[in-house]
């Protein structure tokens, strides 16, 4: 396996026969400070990247069927995406479809990291980031057993959290 980069840039994990979980796994070592794998939908609004975290049942894949079809919305995933750091943070397609098998090889700039909850009315309600650190552990891959790499990536999930901006996203399945 190894990190190949994109026509426009951007890692690509090269797995060829390896798969489900080894491969993500080797994303997790691969990415190190450089971004980490989230349990999140992703999408491209008219040229910005938004990740949609929640852990199972939170509404990724009904985010994802939504999108499909909708003018300036491109589905990148609707269960695993990477974010990577840096001066402009990214987020990235998978080859790791959910059950809505949406996975696309495309990545945007980050413009938004919003936490999925299902409620009466639609609406973002911006989070501190303390409490956004708190829910972005229960839904990013990182080498939690591992010391010698778990720095790594929670400087990851910390240049993020500096760099864009999080939220809760309430909204009906509709």
């Amino acid at each position: 396996p190894s990190l190949v980069r994109s026509t426009d840039g951007g890692p690509v994990l090269d797995c060829g026969l390896l798969s489900y979980p080894l491969d993500q796994v080797l994303a997790m070592y691969l990415l190190g400070s450089d971004g980490f794998v989230l349990h999140a939908a992703g999408a491209l609004v008219n040229g910005r990247g938004v990740a949609l975290s929640g852990v199972s049942r939170a509404g990724k894949t009904t985010f994802s069927r939504l999108a499909l079809g909708r003018p300036g919305w491109e589905p990148l995933s609707d269960d695993r995406v990477i974010l990577t750091t840096g001066a402009l943070p990214r987020v990235w397609g998978t080859p790791w479809p959910g059950e809505g098998e949406v996975a696309a090889n495309h990545s945007g700039p980050t413009s938004w990291l919003l936490f999925l909850e299902k409620g009466a009315t639609n609406a973002i309600r911006p989070l501190p980031a303390a409490e956004a650190l708190r829910r972005l552990f229960q839904t990013a891959s990182l080498p939690w057993y591992d010391g010698a790499f778990i720095a790594a990536g929670l400087g990851a999930c910390e240049g993020l959290l500096e760099a864009i901006p999080c939220g809760v996203l309430t909204f009906r399945p509709e």
